[in-house]
């Protein structure tokens, strides 16, 4: 995994662009999926100790000036959202029996399932979860250092990923990177 409270991005798997078809049962599939997401939220400690440590240190006190329960109901929504997202993606993947593993080389394409709308919903989910847990225990430091994990998750992980996918699967993947945005947004 390329950063310390980064998961792994969408860029292998699934979707018409070779890649074996997976023929486990969804049920089946889904308690491989279990694991991988664990995986991807092990490195992100790091991260979330670092945040727990400076906001003891040096509290700014700006999301604990909120009542508690909005702040859980919030940042409990927000995990959910992270985790549904990661999920559909580590999901198909899996599905296309394809490595999900960024460490890994890639199989096929994906460009099926949540690849349709983003081509990163491993990193997608991971901004929600992170934030989400942020919100839920206080931690002003853990969204204060997510700005720099970010910036280094898109140029040295996302960036990287792309140039690799794009020698690999040529005009296939310049198509589409034409028609899906890198996360949510056109960024």
């Amino acid at each position: 995994m390329g950063l310390p409270g980064m998961g792994h991005g969408g860029r292998r798997g699934g979707g018409g662009h070779g890649g074996p078809k997976s023929s486990k049962a969804p049920r089946q599939q889904m308690k491989d999926v279990w694991p991988l997401l664990r995986e991807m939220i092990l490195p992100r400690r790091n991260i979330i100790a670092l945040g727990f440590l400076l906001q003891w240190l040096v509290p700014f006190g700006v999301l604990a000036s909120f009542d508690r329960t909005p702040r859980y109901i919030a940042g409990g929504i927000l995990c959910l959202v992270g985790l549904i997202v990661s999920a559909l993606g580590a999901r198909t993947l899996v599905g296309r029996g394809t490595n999900v593993n960024p460490a890994k080389p890639a199989l096929a394409l994906a460009i099926n399932g949540i690849y349709r709308w983003t081509r990163n919903p491993m990193y997608v989910g991971g901004a929600p979860l992170m934030i989400g847990l942020a919100v839920a225990f206080a931690l002003d430091w853990l969204i204060v250092l997510l700005v720099p994990s970010f910036i280094l998750l898109h140029f040295g992980v996302v960036r990287r990923e792309e140039r690799y996918l794009e020698r690999k699967f040529g005009e296939d993947y310049r198509q589409y990177l034409a028609r899906v945005p890198r996360y949510v947004w056109p960024f």
